[in-house]
């Protein structure tokens, strides 16, 4: 029996049954047009002023695997962040932090192209580490601190690096026991 597919299966499931449904020829344009509204939508969402209905981890995760999986993917939701971080005045404080928050998660667990494409918008970060846009002063700060170490991070590559072997690890060790468990559940 075939597993249902759901907004949660992996990227080139959706694909492979978007393109059987609807006959489509099975290009990169056609793949494209599937993948990059759900995952620019997805990081609107993520970024939003409104609390994230639903498990807001479990979806920055998928966001990070579908950025990996295909460069498009990345490309749009890089430009999310941008937008986010250009208009993180006042009461949209939120779109800032959550985006700088989500730049951070693509540095950790991302491609490699992703450190190419904050490297790119090395002068926005800066400016948020002197982000001073609104009236409460623990928001600055914590906006100021991610700021500070997202930029950290892309000037220390030796550091960026040894982070994302780490984390490359993590995720290995934590496939290997879910095999394990399944084997012995199964």
């Amino acid at each position: 029996t075939r597993a249902r597919i759901t907004s949660d299966s992996p990227l080139f499931t959706q694909c492979s049954n978007y393109h059987g449904m609807h006959n489509v020829d099975f290009s990169v344009i056609n793949v494209r047009r599937v993948a990059r509204p759900q995952a620019r939508r997805t990081a609107m969402l993520l970024t939003s002023n409104k609390t994230y209905e639903g498990d807001y981890n479990g979806a920055v995760a998928m966001l990070v695997e579908q950025c990996r999986e295909c460069s498009s993917v990345l490309f749009d939701v890089m430009s999310v962040i941008w937008v986010r971080l250009r208009d993180s005045k006042g009461l949209h404080w939120k779109h800032g932090f959550q985006a700088l928050q989500i730049l951070r998660n693509l540095l950790y667990h991302g491609p490699l192209s992703a450190i190419a494409e904050a490297t790119d918008g090395m002068d926005k970060i800066r400016l948020m580490k002197f982000y001073n846009d609104n009236m409460r002063s623990q928001i600055c700060t914590q906006i100021r601190q991610v700021a500070s170490q997202v930029y950290n991070l892309l000037v220390d590559r030796a550091k960026l690096y040894a982070i994302r072997r780490f984390c490359i690890n993590e995720r290995r060790m934590s496939r290997k026991q879910e095999k394990r468990y399944v084997k012995q559940v199964g």
